[in-house]
């Protein structure tokens, strides 16, 4: 019976052992050292926004401590102090900052650039230069922020027509419609009348089919995309008088066909501003357009009254249409 006992204490006390071994060898493996991470996965903003770079320091007491983080555009044309900045400003696209109980974060400021460019993303970093804690596992080590571009872009259109020399022709991004019922041998067609003996387009109604003009020459219709604001220029000249005059015109419903089948809105101005019929003088027109909220924008130039036996001709050259 002593025999037995003896050997159950033996027993007992080798597992005692081997149990608090086990437990000091556990305690040695548990990795009590303060560890920085981020909160986030990603961020979204818009252009001109800010955004605030989370991260969180895994410790058993008040944290405080000095916290560094690479930037790494993932765009070569991203640059700091023009597309973007920090605060605390980076340094050698580091920025550092000091974790407290009562800052946690940095400061990401997309600045607004004022041209259009396509969406782009940056990737923030933790690195261990002149940082006071550990770095948190894979998945915390760094954040994305994705920056969306809301500038609206600038539409732009020049002619002035000198890449086209089909004499009497339409020229390209433009069509002619002549209304039922009248003269349809004349109208608009390409001539060399413009601004020192350039190309141009030009309105006449002399000679030919007896009658009366109206001719519309419209340029093709142009995709808005939330801009509001259309400036329109061109230079014009009339070389002989007598009747026949141009009316200048938008439209944000024209498709095709007739253009009376839309709705067109006169841009009175011009009248203010164009040379008498006959004056043979070059005179610049400068027209706008202001609170634009359509899909579409089309300008038109309609040329009316001039007869066969009689009729002042108008040259447009250098036609520029920009909006925004």
């Amino acid at each position: 019976m002593k025999t037995i006992n003896n050997i159950f204490k033996i027993t007992l006390g080798l597992f005692l052992i081997i149990g608090i071994t086990s437990c000091e060898d556990e305690a040695v493996n548990f990795d009590l050292n303060e560890k920085v991470g981020f909160t986030g996965k990603s961020y979204a903003i818009e252009e001109g926004q800010s955004q605030s770079i989370e991260v969180y320091v895994n410790s058993q007491s008040e944290a405080n401590g000095n916290v560094s983080v690479e930037i790494i555009p993932l765009q070569d044309d991203l640059e700091y102090g023009v597309d973007y900045i920090t605060i605390p400003a980076a340094v050698n696209n580091v920025v550092s900052f000091n974790y407290n109980s009562d800052n946690n974060s940095f400061e990401f400021v997309s600045l607004d650039n004022d041209y259009v460019q396509p969406a782009s993303s940056i990737l923030f970093k933790l690195i261990s230069e002149n940082n006071d804690f550990s770095i948190g596992q894979a998945g915390v080590q760094s954040t994305q922020i994705f920056i969306s571009d809301n500038d609206i872009p600038v539409l732009n259109r020049f002619y002035d027509f000198n890449d086209q020399t089909n004499k009497y022709g339409i020229p390209a991004e433009f069509t002619e419609e002549i209304i039922d019922g009248f003269k349809t041998d004349r109208g608009w067609g390409l001539r060399e009348y413009g601004v020192d003996g350039s190309w141009a387009v030009n309105a006449s109604g002399y000679g030919g089919d007896a009658g009366t003009e109206n001719a519309w020459l419209i340029n093709d219709a142009m995709t808005l995309s939330g801009q509001t604001t259309a400036t329109i220029s061109f230079d014009i000249f009339s070389n002989y008088s007598g009747p026949g005059r141009i009316k200048v015109l938008y439209s944000t419903d024209y498709t095709s066909g007739s253009p009376l089948d839309a709705n067109w809105t006169e841009l009175t101005d011009y009248d203010t501003q164009a040379p008498a019929a006959g004056s043979r003088t070059w005179t610049t027109i400068n027209l706008d357009v202001q609170e634009l909220n359509a899909d579409k924008f089309v300008i038109a130039f309609q040329f009316i009254e001039a007869t066969s036996s009689s009729s002042s001709s108008w040259v447009i050259d250098n036609l520029s249409i920009n909006i925004e």
